[in-house]
Order: structure tokens, then sequence, then C-alpha cells
């Protein structure tokens, strides 16, 4: 590649115009125009400043047979590349302070002051619009309202802070620090033209400014290592994140085709897997220090933060349409088991604790003297409950039943069709019904109070019995450690008897 071509393009990388450029050379347009169309070739010292400029080596960029790519090694958007950027900022923001007389340092702080003011300012826009869109999701539901509001104030609030640091920063380095780099390469050249031993000189100064005060290389390698050492906890997860989205994206497709559609949250979704890939993306680009095209990456997470506003809208006008029903689908149906038991004294109910969804009531019939009718109402096809006696002892087994997964996803998807969507934790629920006279319901009330004061008795003696163990134990070792103690101070007491016999003997 021609030195030329290189130029035209490093100067267009760099975004530099050519009459920015002769301005950094002191020299007229028309030379870096000439030099750029290959009729010309600059000078030893504007090829010195050439290399400072776009940060390159002498023999890469007048060598016409290094290629292209050896550039483009050079200049790659890795983490470290940004690192340094950043770090190459603050040393020019501190050697620009420095250089600066208290006038022109009040006054860059007294505009950047003002900037930073009127940019606290601009939230007032950002504000308005919050408004507006609570007034939209409060119409929703104080549920729906809540979680829709608080996604919309999150990404809202990441949006405005990166806009107010990326202008603050733009501004920032368009008035001082560029001008500040220009008028320290008109100097440097000033001093490189004097004489060839200048000249060499100033080379090795320019090398020493290009790399940065080595503070900051210091701390920007404790940073780096930082750094990547978080960003490897919040990568992982990330990636799990990434593909779970785009699981439930695949499974949101398929379900197209089963006439299942909602498009806020297929958007939503296809938003989401944007959003974690931006992240993802990063944070592997950043640990293993690839290339990584910031202004893309940032367009496209703007992007993706946009599909998933749009997304929350719509999915707050379908959950706004959505029924919800305090029952179980129409197409199951409770069945009843009926058991018939002689009365005793002694009978009472074993399962103190019932299972979630049991519901235990009973009825009074003043015929059944002495019996006991138990009832059972159960969805079958979901749970099984047996009840079994013993000594008076009344106690229920369930199981769960394996319904089949094709007969359940066949009646979600009708729901989910007439957006309509049920309580189907009832369909795990039993209610039971004791029926007996008054008399004997109150002795089975009774007999299952006392063994359930009994059963928490005995549970409490066992505690204090595991407590008082354990007691026991911390005693023993407590004991094993005094005797141990006591040894050990007769061996230093043997010992300090031996070391003043020796002590005697010695001359």
């Amino acid at each position: 590649m021609k030195f030329c071509e290189k130029l035209q393009r490093l100067r267009k990388e760099k975004g530099l115009s050519q009459e920015q450029l002769a301005d950094m050379l002191d020299v007229s347009r028309q030379s870096v125009s000439k030099w750029e169309s290959g009729s010309t070739y600059p000078e030893m010292d504007k090829l010195i400043m050439l290399c400072k400029i776009f940060n390159v080596t002498l023999d890469d960029f007048t060598n016409d047979d290094v290629t292209d790519q050896t550039i483009k090694e050079k200049n790659k958007s890795t983490f470290n590349g940004v690192l340094y950027l950043f770090l190459d900022m603050i040393s020019k923001t501190v050697d620009m302070f420095k250089n600066m007389n208290k006038k022109d340092l009040s006054k860059c702080i007294t505009e950047m002051l003002i900037v930073f003011i009127l940019l606290m300012f601009c939230s007032i826009p950002f504000n308005y619009v919050d408004n507006l869109v609570r007034n939209i999701f409060i119409n929703f539901g104080d549920k729906t309202f809540s979680i829709l509001f608080s996604i919309w104030t999150f990404l809202s609030s990441v949006i405005y802070l990166v806009l107010f640091v990326l202008i603050f920063v733009y501004i920032f380095k368009t008035r001082y620090l560029d001008k500040f780099e220009l008028s320290e390469n008109k100097e440097v050249l000033k001093e490189m033209t004097n004489s060839k031993e200048e000249n060499e000189k100033q080379i090795v100064v320019t090398e020493k400014r290009g790399s940065g005060f080595l503070l900051f290389d210091v701390i920007g390698k404790i940073f780096n290592f930082f750094v990547k050492f978080c960003l490897f906890f919040v990568a992982i997860p990330m990636i799990f994140v990434f593909f779970a989205f785009v699981f439930l994206g695949v499974v949101a497709f398929i379900l197209l085709f089963k006439g299942v559609f909602y498009p806020g949250v297929f958007i939503g979704l296809l938003g989401c897997i944007i959003l974690s890939y931006v992240i993802m993306k990063i944070c592997i680009s950043f640990l293993f220090d690839l290339k990584l095209h910031l202004a893309r990456l940032f367009g496209v997470f703007i992007g993706g933060i946009v599909i998933c506003s749009v997304g929350g809208a719509l999915m707050g006008f379908e959950l706004a349409e959505m029924q919800f029903i305090n029952e179980v689908p129409s197409e199951f149906n409770k069945s009843v088991q009926n058991y018939t038991i002689p009365f005793n004294d002694k009978m009472y109910l074993s399962n103190f604790y019932f299972h979630y969804g049991w519901n235990l009531s009973y009825e009074i019939d003043d015929n059944l003297t002495d019996q006991v009718q138990i009832s059972v109402f159960l969805y079958d096809r979901f749970i099984d409950v047996k009840m079994e006696e013993k000594n008076g002892e009344i106690y229920f087994v369930t199981n769960d039943v394996s319904m089949g997964i094709k007969e359940i996803t066949d009646v979600l998807l009708d729901n989910l069709r007439m957006k309509t969507l049920y309580d189907y934790s009832k369909l795990y629920q039993s209610d039971i019904i004791i029926k007996s006279s008054y008399q004997n319901i109150e002795k089975i009330k009774n007999n299952t109070s006392e063994k359930l004061r009994e059963f928490e008795t005995n549970e409490k003696l066992k505690m204090y019995e595991r407590y008082e163990k354990r007691i026991d134990e911390l005693e023993r070792e407590n004991e094993d450690l005094r005797d141990y103690i006591d040894e050990a101070d007769e061996k230093i007491l043997d010992l300090e008897e031996k070391f003043r016999e020796i002590k005697d003997v010695m001359p």
C-alpha cells in the first residue's frame, strides 16, 4: 500500500479534514492534498509529526511493502485501546491544566460548569416524557403500572446518563483538548526544526509523551485487571441470559404456527435478545481484547432499548386485554371420593399440617351418630388423595398424577388464543368434608387438638434433648481443651527450669 493511500485513509479514520491536518503540521492545505495525491512527499520533520498524530511507526508509514493490515492491527478498538484513549485523555487534561494560566483555567472551569448546568436542565424534557408515559401506564392497573413504569424509568435514566456523559466529554474535547493538542504539536514542530540534534531529542520526547505517564500506566494495568475480573462474573451469567432469551424467542416463534401471537411479547423478547447480545459482546471483547466497534454497538444498544420499550408498551395493552379468571378451566371437572367409617371416641385427624390447597370443613348430620362420612373433592387427573383409618387415626395419602403433556399444552394454548388465563394452581387443590353428628365432630376436633399439642410437645422435647446433647458434647470438648492447656503449661514450666539450669552452668 502506497504512502499517499495510507495517509488519506488514516486521516479519514482520525476524522480530520485536509485543512485541520495542515494546521496541525503548520503547512498549507494544498501541501496535504499533494501528499495524498502522490505528487510530492513530506519532509522528515513532517513525517515524524504524522507518525505521532496517527500513532504509527515511521517504517509502517513509509514502507510500501507493509500492508494495510499492519496499521489496522495498531488501531483496533480493543479494551486496551479504549483504556489507552481514556488514560491518554486524562494525561492530556493534566498537561493542559499544568500549562494553563490562572485566567484560562478559571475560564475553562466556568465554561464547563455552565455546560454541566445546561445539560442538567436537559433532564426537563425527559421528566416531561416520563409524566406522559406515567399517565399512559397508569390505566393498566396497579401491578402492571408499577412494572412497566419501573422498566421505562430505568431505560430513560440510562439513555439520559449516556447522552449526558458523551455530550459533556465531546464539548470538553473539541473546545479545549483538541486546541491544546494542536498548539502543542506546533511547538514540537518548531523545536524539531531548530537542529538535527534537537530533532533527535524531540523524537525521544515525543515517544515518551505518546506512552503516557508511568503512574497512569500502572493505574491502567490495575484498572484493566480489576475490570476484567469483574466482567468475568458478569459475562458468565449474561451468556446464559442470552441463550435463555433466544430459547424463549424460539418458543414464541413456534407458537406463531399454533395460532398464539402476542406482538408485545415477541418484540420484547427480540429487544432483550439484542440487549443481552450487546452486553455479552462487550464483556467478551473486553476480556479477550477483541476488536470492538463501539459506535456500532452503541447504535445497536439504543435500538434494543427502543425495541424493548415498544414491546413493553404493547405488552401493557395486551395485559389490559387479558382476562384473568379465579377458577379452573371448564375442560376439567372435579370428582368425589366418599368414605364411610364407624365412629369411636379416640378418632382424630393425624395430618396436622395439611398440604397446600387442602380445604377442610365439617358438616353436621345428627342422624350419623355411629358413623362418619368423609367426602374428598379433587381433580383426579392431577392429584390423587386416599383416606385411610387405623385405630381411630384418620390420615390422607396424596400422590400427583402425571397428566399428559400434550393435553395440558392443548388446554393452555386454547386459553392463550382466547386471551384468557385461569388459576391453574387450583387443579392441585382438594376439598375434604367430614360429616357426622355434632357430638362426634366436637369429639374429633378435641382429639385432633390434643394430639396436635402432644405432637408439638414431643417435638419441643426432642429439640431440647438435641440441645442438651450438644451442650454435653461442647462441655466435654471444653474439658479436653483444659487438660491440653494444663499439659502445655507443665511443659512450659519444665522447659523454663531446664533453661535456668543451662544458664547457671554457662560461664
